[in-house]
């Protein structure tokens, strides 16, 4: 081979015949990110190109219903790709930046169209939801709330036969009165509207739905909590009836749910009105209070934890059933559970009290949160060991330091800043949940004080020779630690210049009650 002549390529170093594509242009390469990026909402991976195509299918399938006038709205159904399509963008309106992606892209106006003209009560019941979606955003639901179409239309739709709609219409209500900039708005709505109360009456009258229930339930109880007009002009007969026939569909099971119907009625209670509308259907109402009260006390050890607004509403309403009404007397004269509930409620506030005092609630966090107490007794009452203190209360115990992280002395611990930065957030929640929850403890305590000295000097009510039972339970079964709780209640307290230690003492010594005389006696306080 001479020198001119160059060897052949090797298969490896020719791939002119191998096809491929042009590299692209440097511009793109360098652009990439941000072309990728263009069609995304905001900081999210979600689509503006398929939100927009969602949207404008959406329509089409509007103005095809509505081209078949004489089409029922009960049989009109949407394809199941565009029903899959609408709950994904329902679930993506649960995002921030998506919710306001919307509301710029007039996805209000175009959402409220679709209510008002759509014969599919699944598309109509979809595009409430999206709505109440977006009002999850504050910003959002404030530019929503100034649409008096908006609020025009969602406080009509409480009219609507379709309890899926309602669920969430009730839940786009909640939500809006829930946002403070918005809830003024809706409060004037719902005062010039007069169908409201109908069909908020008609719905917990008729519903067998227990999410509708609960709904309808969380938007009544904000819209009363907001404006105390609207709790005079709406406390009536027939709502008190409707509200308990709802109980009975939900069943009286604690939880947050019957929650918001106690707190209901508390508030109603806080107008004439509704005093005389309870007090109407005073029997009905006590029967349930009664039996929630019993369900939390039923347990020889009971947890107020959880329960304290429901008890607080309960025991406010029973003083107003107990001021007004005769059935309060029959309840004390004829029953002694209403005492003996509320003695063990006083029993485990004091408790919490005393571990506040003692700086156990340090140890919340590593104990079970059930509130120990003291078991009912037989007849005697004289056998209860009530020397005995748990841990807790024994004098010179000391309680567990909460362990705290220290920064390394070479000052590189940047692993521990991070961690002593993590306990110090978690403190600060722990003491903004301690103090929403003394708050609602020391809520609770002030309603069964009231009650407590109420009941007390409503027991000389009968004139005969048989003392009422809750007397005769104070004597004979409740135990000496919740008596004790009682008087220390009790002390130096004064009602209409009735002193209910006092009259207690007086009651004990006329039925020649021996114990109760004794305990009330060695005391030691001054109740004269």
């Amino acid at each position: 081979m001479s020198e001119s002549q160059s060897p052949s390529p090797s298969r490896e170093d020719d791939d002119s015949d191998v096809p491929h594509n042009p590299s692209p242009p440097r511009e793109l390469v360098d652009n990439v990110d941000s072309l990728i990026s263009a069609d995304n909402i905001g900081d999210t991976v979600f689509s503006k190109h398929w939100l927009f195509t969602t949207l404008m299918k959406l329509i089409q399938e509007v103005d095809k219903q509505n081209e078949d006038k004489e089409a029922p709205e009960c049989e009109l159904e949407v394809a199941e790709e565009l029903q899959d399509e609408l709950c994904q963008l329902w679930d993506m309106a649960m995002n921030s930046d998506v919710a306001k992606f919307l509301e710029e892209f007039e996805a209000i106006s175009i959402l409220t169209g679709v209510i008002t003209r759509s014969k599919a009560p699944r598309v109509v019941e979809i595009c409430v939801g999206i709505l109440g979606n977006m009002a999850c955003n504050s910003n959002v639901c404030v530019n929503m709330s100034a649409s008096d179409k908006v609020r025009d239309l969602m406080l009509m739709m409480l009219g609507n036969s379709d309890a899926p709609t309602l669920i969430e219409t009730t839940r786009l209500l909640h939500v809006c009165l829930s946002c403070r900039d918005a809830r003024e708005l809706w409060i004037q709505s719902i005062q010039s509207q007069s169908d409201v109360l109908e069909n908020v009456t008609f719905i917990f009258k008729s519903s067998t739905n227990n999410d509708l229930l609960k709904n309808v339930a969380d938007f009544l109880d904000t819209a009363l909590d907001a404006s105390e007009e609207l709790c005079t002009l709406w406390a009536s007969i027939d709502l008190i009836m409707a509200l308990l026939e709802a109980i009975k569909q939900l069943g009286l099971h604690p939880g947050a749910t019957l929650g918001t119907y106690l707190h209901i009625f508390q508030l109603l209670s806080t107008t004439d009105q509704g005093v005389q509308a309870m007090v109407c259907h005073g029997d009905e109402l006590t029967v349930v209070l009664m039996k929630f009260l019993l369900t939390v006390c039923e347990d020889e050890i009971i947890s107020i934890v959880g329960h304290e607004g429901s008890l607080a509403a309960t025991f406010s309403v029973l003083s107003t059933l107990l001021a007004s009404a005769d059935n309060g007397k029959k309840m004390l004269e004829e029953d002694f559970q209403l005492m003996r509930c509320m003695l063990k409620v006083l029993e485990a506030i004091q408790y919490k009290h005393q571990l506040g005092r003692n700086g156990a609630r340090k140890l919340l966090n590593r104990i079970p949160s059930t509130t120990r107490m003291h078991s009912d007794i037989g007849p005697t009452g004289d056998d209860i060991d009530s020397g005995k203190k748990t841990d807790l209360e024994s004098p010179g115990k000391e309680l567990p330091e909460v362990s705290k992280v220290q920064e390394g002395e070479d000052g590189s611990g940047d692993n521990t800043n991070g961690e002593a930065k993590e306990l110090q957030a978690k403190e600060e929640s722990a003491r903004c949940n301690d103090e929403l929850d003394q708050c609602m403890l020391t809520s609770l305590h002030e309603s069964l004080h009231d009650l407590l000295g109420n009941a007390v000097l409503l027991l000389p009510g009968r004139q005969d020779k048989h003392p009422a039972k809750t007397l005769q339970y104070l004597d004979s079964q409740c135990n000496h630690p919740r008596l004790d709780c009682m008087i220390h209640e009790l002390q130096d307290v004064t009602i209409d210049n009735l002193c209910p230690l006092k009259v207690l003492m007086e009651l004990a010594q006329k039925y020649d009650f021996r114990r109760l005389e004794r305990i009330l006696d060695s005391a030691e306080t001054n109740y004269s």
